[in-house]
């Protein structure tokens, strides 16, 4: 029986969020993007070039292109064809959707669409970056510039307007016609064209799932419907979003928390007897592997309540992930070999140690990238550098495979991936490929440090 409910895994957060489900996730930030002299921009723009270039990162495709950071510092996009798209390089650039994109250069800030034609000029100076359109909307930050942090949040139309003003300190993309916003300290939510709807009086909220969404009052969790109407009472400590009809909802303190699932109508069909309470995925191969890493502390949820299986993972959070395992040993006295690392980050100090210990080497002209998200092979060689870094090298316990798409593992990854395959570290993740430049999603690396890590303890 334990087996059937072990099939609901969950936890989910955010660090940066551009790359997930919301910009947002209630603790989180998003990335954006590059920029040119709209007015320059020439009638027919489709002009294709080959790359000469090569890419320091590749976001996913959206819209059937990705954005590329190149190793000039600029933006660009890359078609399914592998070549870049636009004659020109941006400083910043968003992820395409609904066909369009924002991007900045020079300070010049507009939309364009696929074709590279100009769509609408955007005059904020004070938008820092923008996230994909949705329903004709993207979310945009608002930059502080006495800080030079994000300080606000609000939503850009396609015609380059202020649909809904950066005004909120928090917020989550619409679901359902509603956006969950975040002004002083309260949660409430508005429509499309930014009125409130359900006023910000809640202290925590997620978004609308399936007519629900859940919100927290006076320390307990319950579900309104659309109209603001308290469908299940608050009395939990934890609540998350309804999937399949169901969500899951905890009682007691974290410590003695205990997990199970109500329906629509508040009935608890699964009861409160688990520690943890995931969403619904495809297949659970990973199950252990969250609930390794969760219980050792290496890495967190994206929320209370969820763990967001199907996210990239960053660069900066794997080298602070192996940090962590290692007690993070002192390196005060070394100086940081990078200039994208900020000091005083949550991953400043796991990069300068694995810098210096020759666990990551990052791209080159001082660039590291801690928010580029880790593709495969380059998830296998940092795994495969920090067992030579730390002495804890499993057994092979495997017969080498060679991949259907093995020539398409970068040079300096084939021998890690290798090895690595050897040791089982890679055995059970879907699919007979091994796809080299796919991005490693949390799923994955949950996995395989749980293999690692118990194989050398």
């Amino acid at each position: 029986m334990k087996n059937f409910f072990a099939l609901f895994v969950f936890l989910y957060l955010a660090l940066l969020c551009l790359m997930s489900a919301c910009t947002i996730y209630l603790e989180d930030v998003v990335w954006a993007a590059e920029a040119v002299n709209m007015a320059a921009l020439p009638e027919d723009v489709v002009t294709v070039v080959e790359p000469t270039l090569e890419f320091i990162n590749v976001a996913p495709f959206r819209d059937g292109l990705a954005n590329v950071l190149l190793k000039n510092g600029k933006r660009n996009f890359l078609n399914t064809d592998g070549n870049i798209v636009f004659p020109m390089d941006y400083d910043f650039a968003g992820w395409f959707g609904e066909g369009m994109v924002y991007i900045n250069k020079d300070g010049n800030q507009a939309i364009i669409n696929k074709n590279g034609d100009f769509v609408a000029s955007v005059d904020y100076d004070t938008i820092f970056s923008a996230d994909d359109f949705q329903n004709g909307l993207a979310v945009v930050i608002k930059l502080n510039e006495k800080t030079g942090y994000s300080d606000s949040y609000g939503f850009l139309d396609i015609n380059g307007n202020i649909a809904v003003p950066m005004i909120y300190d928090r917020l989550f993309k619409y679901s359902e016609g509603f956006a969950a916003v975040l002004r002083d300290s309260k949660w409430g939510f508005i429509d499309n064209k930014g009125n409130t709807v359900i006023p910000l009086v809640y202290d925590s909220a997620q978004p609308f799932s399936e007519g629900l969404a859940a919100v927290k009052k006076d320390e307990k969790w319950g579900f309104i419907d659309s109209n603001g109407q308290t469908v299940i009472p608050f009395e939990y400590e934890g609540a998350g979003e309804f999937m399949d009809g169901l969500a899951p909802v905890r009682k007691g303190n974290w410590d003695n928390r205990k997990w199970g699932y109500v329906d629509i109508a508040g009935n608890i069909v699964v009861p409160l007897e688990y520690k943890y309470a995931y969403s619904f995925s495809e297949g659970l191969w990973y199950f252990n592997g969250v609930i390794y890493t969760f219980e050792h502390g290496l890495m967190n949820g994206t929320a209370v309540d969820r763990f967001s299986p199907g996210s990239s993972l960053t660069r900066g959070m794997l080298v602070t992930i192996l940090y962590r395992y290692l007690s993070e040993p002192d390196n005060a006295t070394l100086e940081m070999p990078f200039t994208d690392v900020p000091s005083n980050t949550w991953y400043t100090a796991a990069v300068i140690w694995a810098a210096y210990n020759g666990i990551v080497e990052g791209y080159g002209n001082g660039l590291f990238g801690p928010f580029d998200a880790l593709n495969r092979e380059q998830l296998a060689t940092i795994l495969y550098r920090f067992q030579t870094c730390s002495g804890k090298i499993p057994q092979d316990t495997l017969m080498g495979k060679e991949y259907p798409d093995w020539n398409d593992i970068s040079s300096y990854a084939k021998n890690p991936v290798n090895v690595l395959t050897m040791q089982g570290i890679l055995r059970d993740i879907p699919g007979t490929d091994f796809l080299p430049k796919k991005y490693a999603v949390r799923a994955e690396v949950a996995a395989m440090l749980h293999r690692y890590f118990e194989a050398v303890e």
